[in-house]
């Protein structure tokens, strides 16, 4: 991804921002990556076809390990001329007994990492983050901004808040950008 860089503690280049990717839910989009909440099942191939137009050669599936298997991707995402990453493992880890941190919504250090590793892999391609409601897809991308293109972590929770993010994700992503920092 192309990044920004920060000069002074001020972002220049791109920014998360807003934005319409036909009917996928809170889509956001920053240096031609997009992410959001997987689309009504009726506009799935539409909206997958008009990524693929906007530069998107892959989708990054964050959905719960339920949600995949109730409805697969891959033909929608094969017939759109893309590839498809399925992280089976994005679910926070469930330990009986204890209540789950920041009220369950987090997403596993291993679907973390993963993300990272590919939107850090050498000439990658533009992405799209997917998952039930754009909430996981923008506590990841918020942690990759945060962590590896620069981005100050307010000014990517800001971005992420718009996705109607609450104070437990906002709590989440800070705690995961300072386990991360050396």
């Amino acid at each position: 991804c192309g990044g920004a860089g920060v000069r002074s503690g001020v972002s220049v280049g791109p920014r998360l921002s807003s934005a319409r990717l036909g009917s996928v839910r809170s889509a956001m989009t920053y240096d031609g990556d997009w992410l959001g909440g997987l689309s009504p099942a009726e506009d799935l191939d539409a909206d997958l076809e008009l990524a693929a137009r906007r530069g998107v050669d892959f989708v990054i599936d964050l959905r719960s390990a339920h949600s995949q298997e109730v409805l697969s991707l891959e033909e929608a995402v094969e017939a759109a001329g893309l590839q498809l990453v399925a992280i089976p493992f994005a679910d926070p880890p469930v330990v009986e007994g204890v209540k789950p941190p920041f009220g369950g919504i987090g997403v596993s250090d291993e679907a973390i990492n993963a993300v990272r590793r590919i939107l850090n892999a050498p000439g990658r391609r533009r992405s799209l983050l997917l998952d039930e409601n754009g909430t996981r897809s923008s506590m990841v991308y918020a942690i990759h901004l945060a962590l590896d293109e620069g981005v100050p972590v307010a000014e990517a929770l800001r971005g992420a808040r718009s996705t109607g993010l609450s104070q437990d994700g906002v709590d989440f992503v800070r705690s995961q950008v300072e386990r991360a920092q050396p």
